[in-house]
């Protein structure tokens, strides 16, 4: 394959830039679960990943990116992204084909190759973040993600009219870690977005920044969401806020009732809340319940708490 990058012919070239990529994610996937079960750091995976002749292929591909048709260029931006950082010296490369097209998924692709790549070019990016078209801005925030700098220029995608964008934007403030937990009243809001995605992202970002907590009955309300999977990421995230998540212990045991098979999702929830008597008051409150599956979940809940206790 990288021999045929060679070719003279523009179709063969976009082909094998294509195939080269294909086989790139391949590897990536094959050498991420060799060694998912040992203790390596990043970095010595990264080493073991790029052994032989990858960056050789880089400089292959690199050299399309100079080729005058636009879908090579589109497939060598593509595979360079899927090298990740060992194409990271050809990233000023692949921001000049982002800003010579306006071929909107070249732009994306070019973006998301940038992010992959890393250390893109702020300036490039942050321009797209205002690009007409939702997929560019989505592919924009995320290679911004590992920018910490740029929270804000994220955080304001919060707001965007496209579900996708503002999904890309909830999980790359998730990303950023520590320095995005300023925008976590901005975050909160997101709870309340129209698109089930965005909300149980939103779930997933709050309690990834440690800041469930903070927003703790804002969160709980969506016990009641009409999406299942939100549901179950709230379950999961009052789990991990520990004691303070007490007095939603019974929505919880509502929860297992209605959703037996998540019952282990949400007996570990009630588990990691506390096993103490304070908890089973709040589970045994159920006893008289309308419903006559709460009744019965609750007293098996209560006999799950005395277990775990002894």
């Amino acid at each position: 394959l990288a021999a045929t990058l060679q070719d003279t012919y523009s179709e063969v070239l976009q082909n094998a830039a294509w195939a080269l990529g294909q086989v790139l994610v391949a590897r990536c996937a094959e050498v991420s679960k060799r060694t998912s079960q040992t203790d390596m750091t990043s970095d010595c995976k990264r080493r073991r990943l790029h052994d032989g002749d990858l960056e050789g292929f880089a400089e292959d591909l690199g050299r399309l990116l100079c080729h005058a048709e636009l879908d090579v260029k589109y497939y060598a931006a593509e595979a360079l992204g899927s090298l990740g950082r060992v194409a990271s010296a050809f990233n000023s490369q692949i921001a000049a084909v982002l800003k010579a097209t306006d071929d909107g998924e070249t732009r994306r692709i070019c973006l998301w190759a940038m992010g992959r790549c890393g250390t893109p070019e702020a300036d490039v990016v942050k321009a797209c973040l205002k690009d007409v078209e939702a997929a560019v801005r989505g592919a924009a925030v995320e290679a911004l993600a590992e920018n910490v700098e740029e929270v804000a220029s994220v955080a304001a995608l919060l707001q965007d009219p496209s579900c996708d964008v503002r999904w890309a934007s909830v999980a790359a403030l998730q990303k950023m870690g520590k320095g995005a937990k300023a925008c976590s009243a901005r975050l909160a809001k997101s709870l309340l977005d129209e698109d089930a995605s965005v909300r149980h992202a939103a779930v997933d970002a709050l309690c990834g920044l440690d800041e469930t907590v903070a927003f703790l009955p804002d969160v709980a309300k969506l016990l009641n969401d009409p999406d299942l999977e939100v549901q179950i990421r709230v379950v999961r995230a009052l789990g991990q806020a520990g004691t303070s998540a007490k007095p939603f212990v019974p929505d919880i045991v509502k929860f297992l009732a209605d959703y037996g098979e998540y019952k282990h999702i949400a007996l570990e929830a009630i588990m990691n809340i506390g096993s103490d008597e304070d908890i089973k008051v709040h589970v045994a409150s159920l006893y008289e319940d309308n419903d006559p599956a709460v009744r019965s979940i609750a007293r098996r809940a209560c006999t799950f708490l005395d277990s775990q206790r002894r």
